[in-house]
C-alpha cells in the first residue's frame, strides 16, 4: 500500500498542494493532519507504527515528517526496521531505489559531521571563555561581601552549612568549591 501524508501547522494554511501532489503520485491513502512540526504527539507516528512490511510513506517535502535531519534519519530507521519505504517528492528520495538510499545515507552522514562541528566550536567557545576569565554557567545570586561572610562563618564553625547558606545567599555548591579553592592555594 503507498500511504500519503499531508501535514500543515494550524488551521490557517492549507494543504491542498500536498493532497494533489500525493494523488499524483498514486497514493491509495493520504493522512492529513494540523499539528505543528514539534508536536509529538502526531497520528504520524500511530501511521508508521501501522504501515507494514512492503508499504510506502510519501510526503512531499522533508519537513512535513521532521524538522531536523536527524529527526529524518530517525524516521526513516524506524520504517527500514519494519521493512516500509520512504519517497520524499522534493528531495527525490525514493528508498526502494539504490540511488534513493545512497542519498538518505549521504544525508546522514551531514547530519552526523554538523553534530560533530557544533560540539567542536562549542568546547572551543568554553576553551577560549575560560582562558579570558569569563564566568560561564548561571549568575550566582551573592555578592563577592556574601561569599567572604559564609567563608569566615564556615571557619568559625558556629553554624551549619545550611543555616550559612540561607543568611548569606551563597549555595552549598559555591561555598565548597571556593574552600576547596584556598586549601590547594
Amino acid at each position: 500500500m503507498i500511504v500519503g501524508y499531508a501535514r500543515i501547522s494550524d488551521k490557517s494554511q492549507k494543504n491542498h498542494s500536498q493532497i494533489d501532489q500525493l494523488k499524483k503520485y498514486g497514493c491509495d491513502k493520504i493522512i492529513e493532519e494540523t499539528i505543528t512540526g514539534i508536536a509529538a504527539d502526531k497520528k504520524l507516528n500511530k501511521l508508521i507504527e501501522e504501515l507494514e512490511e512492503g508499504d510506502t510513506l510519501v510526503v512531499t517535502r522533508a519537513d512535513r515528517i521532521a524538522r531536523r535531519t536527524s529527526q529524518i534519519l530517525a524516521i526513516s530507521e524506524r520504517l527500514k526496521e519494519k521493512n516500509v519505504n520512504l519517497v520524499i517528492l522534493d528531495l527525490g528520495i525514493d528508498t526502494r531505489t539504490p540511488s534513493g538510499k545512497m542519498v538518505l545515507t549521504i544525508m546522514g552522514a551531514i547530519s552526523e559531521w554538523e553534530r560533530e562541528q557544533i560540539k567542536i566550536k562549542q568546547r572551543k567557545g568554553i576553551e577560549s571563555a575560560k582562558k579570558r576569565g569569563v564566568h560561564l554557567g548561571r549568575k550566582g545570586n551573592f555578592t563577592k561581601a556574601g561569599l567572604e561572610l559564609a567563608l569566615e562563618m564556615y571557619e568559625k564553625g558556629e553554624k551549619t552549612v545550611a543555616e550559612i547558606c540561607a543568611s548569606t545567599n551563597v549555595s552549598k555548591a559555591t561555598l565548597y568549591r571556593k574552600l576547596k579553592e584556598r586549601k590547594s592555594l
